[in-house]
């Protein structure tokens, strides 16, 4: 059976918070340099890896629950539609979000 020195594991895992920490202080100040840019970055980086930085534009999604509580109201007013019409009025449902920039830093 295998014992643990614990010392050496506290003083690694204490090497690893400073580092994570560090990290993010790294993390940070690449944010903060290409804050408000609008230009998308490709480049790729002397050890190896690549910096991106670009817009991203998500699908559009389907508001289900608003569409379906339409339905329900129009049933119980005893409203009857067409095909045409549910699919203009689930357009309606249809909810775009803004495009935003990503960061991606791979190795």
């Amino acid at each position: 059976m295998k014992t643990a020195n614990i010392e050496r594991v506290k003083t690694l895992a204490e090497g690893y918070l400073e580092a994570k920490a560090e990290m993010k202080q790294y993390l940070n100040q690449i944010k903060e340099e290409i804050e408000g840019t609008e230009v998308s970055i490709s480049e790729p980086l002397s050890q190896g890896g690549r910096i991106t930085y670009t817009e991203v534009t998500p699908r559009a999604s389907f508001d289900f629950k608003g569409y379906s509580n339409y339905l329900y109201t129009a049933m119980l007013k005893g409203e009857q539609y067409s095909e045409e019409q549910l699919d203009e009025i689930m357009k309606q449902f249809v909810v775009k979000k803004d495009s935003k920039w990503a960061l991606k830093i791979t190795k």
